[in-house]
């Protein structure tokens, strides 16, 4: 549960089971007036969230809840149809939501009524409670709480409804945020936790260490702030959030990631969301073509000279794998970087940066296995120091992509074969360090596993099984997310994974949206003249620009029948596929593109 520091484990209890007021959104909430049909019933769509044990059950956007629904339950309301949306008809449509064999014969094994001192009081609600006694729940409109179930829900009310889990303390608190601000894409504020004592007096208590992330509303899936470390509130109850920035709808929560991701409480409703910064269309070979060559360009004259340590192992890949025109010392230096390295310290730091040189030097043209009389591939072999690392999902992977690069001798190869199956996560994603899907991990341990799709059962079944969750997780705009926002790093990852596969993602119908296919949805975040912008296409971004250039390169290459990307054995293949969907010859990002094939 949440891990408040200063804050009793039975006030933590309470936290997670208490719905947020949402005053807070102020004139974020309108009121329309509600005018009756001609049989007198109205009808008002409203924002609906249930959770009960300790989770959100249900969330519904504006969805329309007739006045009349109690009554086709056979409820007695004592709201009249034509006054209007009563809270018992909420209730009601929420049940009906929540069960679908919930109808007005078995209506009592779900959710019963029975007159009260103050009205209509609820003894039985989602098959909780013994249907004789009253039952511990609770409900807020719009922020406030509700008096009772007579109250008239407004066109537009957010409605949270609850069952409290403490009997002795549930009307004594519940969370809220506070001093909420919203500043260059971040959400800032504090978690607060309201309680009263005996006279009724209000305290605010900031709730320290609770984790913050984001609820799929249509999914009630969690996204976390940020996908490689936990956001948590500070001990004042502080946070500062990345506002998300896709075409899907996000509440903001507190969860609990020891726990599967439990949603522990609804705290927040984002109203306004901002729309994507990129959008995305249907491109044509032509401007493709152009996309890639600009982009070779630019990465060719921003880059006269990379050394071993500058992390831009990917800029050469793309390079190489192209055959881009490049200055003349560019290869040789980084060649002359990488013998400097081996001499000095006689290996890399580590495994992946091993492999990330292994497949930089096969496609620029140089033998790793013979620096100088050292075979720098053997440390590719080093399955315990992956094991010990910080990022064992990406070890693997890149050990693997190497190894194969040449098809080099290795004992360990269907070790790491087996390792990256086994971090296989239930949804059919993989994660960075194996916690929480991920789609750039995703993306990259395919393309490690592309070349034993075809003659290993086990990675044929969990190749088909990730595939399934790009196709679910691929955003109407074509694009894909990691954290927060569509972004072209993520779907450049996706593109390249699908390639290496030899999926042909013109025309694969689980990877096209809208009439948009991934490669197309990657070329809208081009920048005009060359390079790649990350969530926009108006600011290069180097990273996002080499991962969008050779996730392109394989692209291309699939399309014309060569060697995938990351196969740097002689070239099986170099006459161009001429079915009448894929283009007819191998778009030149440089005039050497075969140099190294």
């Amino acid at each position: 549960m949440l891990r408040e520091k200063g804050i009793s484990r039975k006030v933590c209890a309470i936290v997670c089971s208490i719905v947020m007021a949402l005053s807070l959104l102020g004139a974020g909430i309108t009121v329309d007036t509600i005018t009756a049909n001609a049989d007198g019933v109205v009808t008002a769509k409203i924002t609906y969230t249930a959770q009960f044990d300790g989770a959100f059950q249900d969330v519904k956007l504006s969805t329309p809840v007739a006045s009349d629904t109690a009554e086709r339950y056979g409820y007695v309301d004592a709201v009249a149809p034509s006054a209007g949306v009563s809270m018992l008809d909420v209730w009601v449509q929420i049940h009906k939501d929540l069960y679908t064999e919930f109808n007005s014969t078995n209506k009592d094994e779900y959710f019963v009524v029975v007159p009260g001192t103050y009205g209509p009081q609820i003894n039985r609600a989602f098959k909780r409670g013994d249907g004789t006694t009253l039952l511990s729940c609770g409900y807020y409109v719009n922020g406030q709480t509700a008096m009772g179930l007579t109250d008239i829900v407004n066109e537009d009310s957010v409605v949270d409804i609850f069952l409290y889990q403490d009997a002795q303390y549930y009307a004594d608190c519940y969370t809220r945020f506070s001093d909420m601000s919203l500043s260059d894409g971040y959400l800032s504020g504090k978690l607060l936790m309201d309680t009263y004592d005996n006279n009724y007096n209000l305290n605010s208590i900031p709730v320290a260490n609770a984790e913050i992330g984001w609820l799929d509303i249509n999914t009630l899936e969690i996204l976390p702030a940020n996908p490689f470390v936990a956001v948590r509130t500070g001990e004042d109850g502080s946070f500062s959030v990345e506002m998300p920035n896709t075409s899907k709808k996000y509440m903001l929560t507190v969860y609990d990631s020891d726990a599967n991701n439990k949603i522990l409480v609804r705290t927040l409703y984002i109203k306004d969301y901002p729309t994507p910064s990129v959008i995305t269309e249907s491109k044509s070979q032509e401007e493709r073509r152009t996309i890639y060559s600009d982009t070779g360009r630019y990465l060719s004259n921003n880059n006269k000279s990379i050394v071993y340590g500058d992390q831009k192992e990917g800029y050469l890949i793309g390079l190489g794998r192209s055959g881009q025109a490049v200055d003349s010392g560019l290869y040789s230096g980084y060649y002359e970087s990488v013998r400097n390295k081996i001499k000095s310290d006689g290996k890399f730091d580590s495994v992946a940066e091993c492999a990330k040189v292994v497949t930089a030097l096969n496609a620029i043209g140089y033998d790793p296995t013979n620096i100088d009389g050292v075979d720098i591939t053997r440390q590719l072999n080093d399955v315990d120091s992956i094991e010990a690392s910080g990022n064992k999902v990406y070890g693997f992977a890149y050990a693997l992509i190497a190894l194969d690069t040449k098809n080099y001798e290795s004992l360990v190869r269907n070790q790491y074969v087996n390792k990256l199956l086994e971090a296989q996560l239930s949804n059919g994603a993989w994660g960075w360090n194996a916690n929480g899907a991920d789609i750039d991990t995703t993306g990259m341990v395919l393309a490690a596993l592309a070349p034993y799709y075809n003659n290993n059962s086990s990675v044929n079944a969990a190749v088909n099984k990730a595939l399934d969750y790009l196709s679910n997780v691929q955003a109407p705009s074509g694009a894909f997310a990691s954290g927060l926002n569509e972004n072209s790093n993520s779907t450049a990852m996706v593109l390249l994974g699908l390639s290496e596969l030899g999926i042909d993602v013109d025309n694969d119908v689980r990877f096209i949206k809208n009439g948009v296919s991934v490669v197309d949805a990657l070329c809208s975040f081009a920048v005009e003249g060359g390079g790649f912008g990350w969530t926009d296409n108006v600011e290069v971004n180097d990273y996002a620009t080499y991962q969008a250039y050779y996730a392109l390169c394989s692209y291309f290459r699939h399309i014309n029948g060569m060697n995938r990307l990351f196969d740097m054995t002689p070239e099986k293949n170099i006459v161009a596929v001429t079915t009448s969907n894929k283009v007819t010859s191998v778009p030149k990002t440089g005039d050497r593109f075969l140099r190294f094939l």
